[in-house]
């Protein structure tokens, strides 16, 4: 593989590389796929990791998909969404380290349809919210690491 440039990085297990390489690391626009050829990653790289002001996307083994900003390899920014599975949202707020913290205002939506709005710490609900159960009944809640 050459020091810099454009490239397509096949590893032996199948997963690979395709996009931008500067001092033989993924540095610039590009993606990574799984062995079975599913994407894993596509948007910008800084000296091998994820690393993206703009709206990159992550695609989990279980089919969920995250799509927003990366720092260092995490998802890290505001505006981040979280899809589950079958397309539908999960949770759409400010990521910080990996994690879904957003102290204002988020959005985590239940399989079955209920929904949270509020803040998140740390990944869980915290503070006052409004909980909406899957038949739009509403109810205002405090949310203490939940």
């Amino acid at each position: 593989m050459s020091d810099e440039g454009i490239a397509v990085n096949q590893r032996r297990d199948g997963a690979r590389y395709v996009g931008a390489y500067e001092r033989d690391e993924k540095h610039g626009l590009g993606t990574t796929y799984r062995k079975d050829g599913s994407i894993k990653y596509k948007g910008m790289w800084k000296f091998d990791l994820p690393e993206d002001e703009g709206v990159a996307m992550q695609v989990e083994e279980d089919g969920s998909i995250y799509e927003g900003p990366f720092q260092a390899g995490e998802r890290h920014g505001a505006k981040g969404i979280l899809y589950h599975s079958d397309g539908t949202k999960e949770y759409e707020g400010r990521w910080v380290n990996d994690e879904m913290d957003d102290p204002k205002q988020a959005l985590y939506r239940w399989l079955d349809g209920s929904t949270y709005k509020g803040p998140f710490v740390s990944n869980q609900k915290h503070g006052e919210g409004l909980y909406a159960d899957k038949y739009g009944n509403e109810e205002r809640r405090l949310y203490e690491n939940d």
